[in-house]
């Protein structure tokens, strides 16, 4: 009775949702407090696909249930995006019979990483697509390694996982299974020797946790790695991208599939190669896959073409406290050969969790990686360094390669974990007062001396005493230690 009941209850909830506009996670809210095991008591279809990870879900679900349709199936997925377990409560009930039977030959849902393990709870998907795992909504997620551990529980034995060769934290799902698809994208014309962004989450192997060593990156800590110390290492993918035409925004799928990607960027590249990685492992044939991505626009509101007036504009949308994600745009937007206008909007920043602040935002300068060069010094203002705890904030900019760094004054933990990771800074307010933007700099941090070369100034800056100069040229607190 708790079951049709549930059913019943969700399917009106549902109803009236479509008719206000709203309501794809409440109808999942009802059926639970009514029946909390409901999806324990369903009848799924004989394919059930999850798509989880911290970027991409929702463009990868959507070309994967494109490419279903296209080759006469009929799929059932979470299409509004709720992928929590209310949501996919809703997307289950909603399609089903009221004795609880799914109708479909596809159930596809795409799920949040952290409620994976609620979700299926009750249920086992068939096929699991694990995208990649970095910093993502920082206020509700924390460390990515925080969020595998969160995942983990929902990786099921007798799940076909799909993972990203490329990605050394997701990939570990794949150690001691059996069945293991891997993808990524091969070394091409866009891959750098060195991270292309401020920050570095590789830099260390999450089995062992000793430094990571990369033959290539393509952004973050997506590439080529290997751990010398553990052996973890990036695995050849079953569905590779062999090459990449970002100017055509063309790619290659085992030498011998090519895609047009209507929207080209790292992500997307990244994206196409999952769905192509999962709908081959379900049957469809590359000519199907190939042919329906190619011509397929998405549909989700992240990338949007529009006009005003006589002029033409792009809108990408990245949601949340997502740094990673909106620096892949901007990248995107510096690519374009055209001349544009740039307007970044924050529209609701963290609603559900703990502050309305926006300091995530400090590394998506859209110049500074293309400007910076090993050595250059860094000039700030007054308290720099204000609104991390945590030693990433110095790390990123030490792994750039700035020298120094040089503030009118630090923020108090700022300032403590420079000196532990190894950065040099000096506070100067009348040096930064004078110095301009490509200024030739010189200092010398044992006196505290700094030498605008350009306009002939020479200013003083407190030199650090020597136990903390032998700290930050040894590389850091515990590198000074091990001496």
């Amino acid at each position: 009775m708790r079951k049709l009941l549930a059913i019943l209850a969700c399917k009106l909830a549902a109803a009236v949702g479509r008719l206000i506009g709203r309501g794809s996670s409440l109808p999942g809210s009802v059926a639970l407090k009514l029946c909390p095991d409901i999806l324990g008591r369903i009848r799924y279809p004989k394919t059930v696909l999850a798509v989880t990870g911290s970027n991409g879900k929702t463009s990868t679900t959507e070309m994967i249930a494109a490419v279903l349709r296209a080759d006469g199936r009929e799929v059932v997925y979470n299409k509004e995006g709720s992928n929590q377990i209310q949501g996919v409560v809703t997307t289950v009930l909603t399609h089903c019979t009221l004795s609880g039977v799914m109708r479909g030959d596809v159930l596809l849902l795409e799920s949040d990483e952290r409620y994976a393990v609620h979700s299926f709870k009750y249920f086992r998907p068939t096929h699991m697509v694990v995208l990649d795992l970095y910093r993502d909504q920082l206020t509700r997620n924390g460390h990515p390694e925080w969020v595998y551990d969160c995942l983990k529980p929902a990786v099921f034995p007798q799940t076909h996982l799909i993972l990203n060769a490329d990605d050394p934290l997701s990939s570990c799902y794949g150690e001691g299974r059996e069945v293991v698809t891997w993808f990524g994208v091969e070394r091409n014309a866009q891959s750098t020797q060195e991270p292309s962004g401020a920050y570095r989450d590789g830099s260390y192997c999450p089995v062992c946790k000793s430094p990571m060593q990369y033959a290539w990156y393509h952004f973050n800590q997506m590439g080529d790695y290997r751990c010398e110390h553990c052996g973890h290492a990036r695995r050849t993918p079953d569905f590779a991208v062999t090459a990449v035409d970002p100017e055509g925004g063309n790619i290659v799928i085992n030498q011998k599939v090519s895609i047009h990607l209507a929207f080209f960027s790292v992500y997307s590249v990244y994206n196409c190669a999952a769905a192509f990685a999962a709908c081959s492992l379900v049957g469809v044939p590359d000519d199907v896959i190939a042919a329906t991505i190619s011509r397929y626009i998405l549909h989700n509101g992240r990338v949007v073409s529009f006009r005003l007036g006589r002029r033409h504009g792009t809108l990408l949308i990245s949601k949340h406290e997502n740094s990673i994600g909106y620096d892949t745009n901007l990248r995107y937007i510096c690519a374009q050969h055209e001349k544009h206008d740039l307007m970044i909007i924050v529209d609701a920043v963290s609603r559900k969790y703990f502050t309305g602040e926006t300091s995530w935002l400090w590394d998506i300068d859209k110049d500074f990686v293309n400007r910076v060069q090993p050595g250059d010094i860094m000039v700030g203002g007054w308290n720099f360094g204000c609104g991390s705890s945590r030693e990433h904030a110095p790390l990123c900019i030490k792994t750039a390669g700035i020298a120094v760094v040089i503030a009118k004054s630090f923020a108090r933990i700022f300032y403590r974990n420079s000196i532990n990771i190894g950065l040099p800074i000096m506070e100067c307010p009348e040096a930064v007062d004078a110095i301009e933007a490509g200024d030739t700099v010189q200092v010398d941090f044992d006196t505290g001396v700094i030498t605008d070369e350009t306009n002939g100034k020479v200013f003083h800056a407190e030199p650090f005493p020597p136990f903390i100069q032998n700290i930050i040229s040894a590389g850091g607190l515990m590198k000074a230690i091990q001496k």
